[in-house]
Formats: structure tokens, C-alpha cells, sequence
């Protein structure tokens, strides 16, 4: 049985990606479609597709206390700020960054950039912004 993906389910949970909840990311950088989370019964991933504008601000420099984080790349390519320096991801390519590591994300080409995020475990408030 395929299940339409509102609300809790006990079943298998199917979302379109056009046909659910997007926000805006900050300082206007992009959108966010929210696909799988809490709201579909989901306790320890959260996934979400970021659409990143070309040339957009970078996003907040921060980590994640207890949270993993993959970034699997659908179109485009981003960069990411490390501590370590700048790491670029391109399309079909994943990057995973553990708990503690501080990250910005920005799309430094002329196309949008299309990501995959995946958050585990999810956490509300898990959201460390580091000075720089």
C-alpha cells in the first residue's frame, strides 16, 4: 500500500518534492523543501532539499552538537567552509560532516545548486553559530 505522506504513518511514507512545505534559507540564499522529519513520523532522520541561488552569501558558519549531516549533490556544486578549509562537492558526489565540525555552505558557480541534506540524529536547536 503506498501511503499519500501526510501526517503520522505506520506505513511506508512517499513526498514529491513539488507538493510540500518550502522556506526560505537565510539572507535570501535559496529555498528549503522539507520532505522527511518528525511530521511524517520520522525520529531520527531529517531530509530536505536545498536549492541554493548562484553567487548567494554564504550561510551561517556553525556545528552541529550531536547531529551528523551529509550533503549528496543533485545538480550543481557547492563549497564548504571547514576549519580544515574549502572543500567543493559537485554533482552525483556526498559529503558527510560529524558532530562538532564547523561548516558554511555556498554556491560559488553561475547555475543553482541543488542538495540533498540529510540530518542524523534529528534534533530541534542543534544549531551552534561560531564566531569567525
Amino acid at each position: 500500500m503506498r501511503e499519500k505522506g501526510e501526517g503520522l504513518s505506520l506505513g511506508v511514507v512517499v513526498r514529491k518534492q513539488e507538493s510540500h512545505q518550502t522556506v526560505s534559507l537565510k539572507n535570501n540564499r535559496g529555498t528549503m523543501t522539507k520532505l522527511i522529519n518528525a511530521e511524517v513520523g520520522s525520529k531520527n532522520i531529517d531530509l530536505h532539499v536545498n536549492r541554493i541561488r548562484p553567487k548567494s552569501d554564504v550561510g551561517l558558519y556553525h556545528y552541529h552538537e550531536y547531529m551528523e549531516n551529509v550533503y549528496f549533490i543533485l545538480e550543481g556544486e557547492i563549497t564548504i567552509r571547514t576549519p580544515e578549509g574549502n572543500k567543493v562537492v559537485r554533482k552525483d558526489e556526498a559529503a558527510f560532516i560529524p558532530p562538532g565540525v564547523p561548516h558554511a555552505v555556498l554556491n560559488l558557480q553561475d547555475v543553482e545548486a541543488q542538495v540533498l541534506e540529510i540530518y542524523s540524529p534529528c534534533r530541534q536547536n542543534d544549531f551552534v553559530v561560531v564566531d569567525e
